[in-house]
């Protein structure tokens, strides 16, 4: 297990990046996001993206199931009471600084998003603006 290169090691274990032993190279590997960690879906499968524009591999999603999805929700509304308890200002604090950093990597997402949705680069950049 390695985790991924790309982009500077910035995502921990959402974002990793195996051996395939069946084809012998690495695969990028995104799990769930779930009570603040990176977990493995409990069925432990995964599903292959595909580049639309060239039908190449371009990495595994996790496949989640009910009970991924009720610890997840049970998490959120745990976090949604501590956010809730949280100042309008420390709120919108937080909400500008995701702002912030979705524009400073707005080129990083929107080459994500021709990769995965085979969109042209100027259709991607506008959703991220949006």
């Amino acid at each position: 297990l390695q985790h991924c290169n790309n982009h500077h090691n910035r995502f921990p274990r959402a974002i990793m990046q195996i051996r395939d032993p069946k084809r012998g190279k690495m695969t990028t590997i995104c799990d769930n996001f779930i009570d603040n960690a990176f977990t493995p879906p409990t069925t432990e499968s995964y599903l292959t993206v595909t580049a639309p524009t060239t039908g190449k591999e371009i990495g595994q999603v996790a496949m989640s199931d009910g009970q991924d999805v009720q610890t997840a929700v049970a998490s959120a509304s745990l976090a949604f009471e501590n956010w809730s308890s949280q100042t309008i200002k420390t709120r919108a604090g937080i909400m500008m600084k995701f702002h912030s950093l979705v524009q400073q990597h707005a080129d990083e997402l929107a080459r994500l998003i021709v990769l995965e949705n085979g969109k042209n680069y100027t259709e991607a950049l506008a959703d991220v603006a949006k």
